[in-house]
């Protein structure tokens, strides 16, 4: 990885003000979590429905144990409509900015119904979406960009729990400027009543970068805080009492070749 495309990947990661910057994250967040009662070419990363992070078209497996760090920069919160699996179209805007649904055009209308798929005979809706883009700083893949896109509700609380201990950072008024956290990737699971078990994101902070320093110097490792969140599909039928305590697992290694 070259110095310059690291710097370029956190290109507009420093606020010029950090309180509006903080206060921008919160309206993502919010925005983020308002519907929850790649063509660039950048590879996907996702969590499995077996609990395995995987990237690409391909889904190779996610190295056990490397780490990424979060330009946030990157965030982005929006509306997409799925049509008979595959994307129709995406409405996402920057930290900041946010879609209200009630303007989008209708989706039936415009999508009209799947065809095939879980949901064929039924219309295309608009669903809530957050992502965010990765860089891996230690690892195999050390230097590559992945993006993150979260539609299921508990994609898109781990996401937003992420957002907020961002935002958390820039207005402390200890006025830090190590910003950009650094993360591994987890997962924990629990046992739905109607779902069976559901596999949860899990953003591990394991230290905090400034900008300069992610694109390759050094970091302070601070004490490990956990992003957790609950995976629910979006129409599972709530239970009256919270769920239990997920139970915490590390990603499976890769087999040796």
């Amino acid at each position: 990885m070259s110095q310059n495309n690291a710097l370029a990947f956190f290109e507009g990661a420093a606020p010029a003000k950090r309180e509006d910057f903080a206060k921008a994250l919160t309206t993502t967040v919010n925005a983020a979590k308002s519907d929850m009662s790649g063509a660039d070419g950048i590879p996907l990363l996702r969590l499995t429905k077996v609990g395995d992070w995987v990237f690409g078209a391909s889904s190779d497996p996610v190295e056990e144990g490397a780490r990424y760090v979060i330009n946030p920069a990157t965030i982005m919160t929006g509306f997409i409509a799925w049509k008979d699996g595959k994307p129709a179209e995406e409405r996402m805007v920057p930290v900041g900015q946010v879609v209200n649904k009630a303007d989008l055009p209708d989706a039936k209308e415009t999508f009209g119904v799947n065809t095939s798929g879980p949901n064929s005979g039924k219309p295309v809706t608009w669903d809530a979406q957050t992502q965010f883009d990765l860089m891996c700083v230690e690892g195999e893949d050390a230097g590559m960009v992945l993006r993150y896109k979260a539609v299921s509700y508990g994609g898109r609380r781990a996401a937003s729990g992420l957002i907020e201990e961002i935002a958390k950072r820039i207005s402390s008024p200890n006025g830090y400027t190590d910003i950009i956290p650094k993360i591994e990737l987890e997962t924990d699971s629990y046992d739905h009543k109607d779902y069976g078990e559901i596999q949860t994101p899990v953003f591990e902070i394991v230290g905090w970068m400034e900008p300069a320093e992610a694109a390759g110097g050094e970091q302070e490792e601070v004490e490990t805080e956990v992003v957790n969140t609950e995976d629910v599909p979006d129409d599972a039928e709530e239970a009256d009492v919270a769920p239990p305590k997920p139970r915490r697992r590390r990603r499976r290694k890769k087999k040796a070749a």
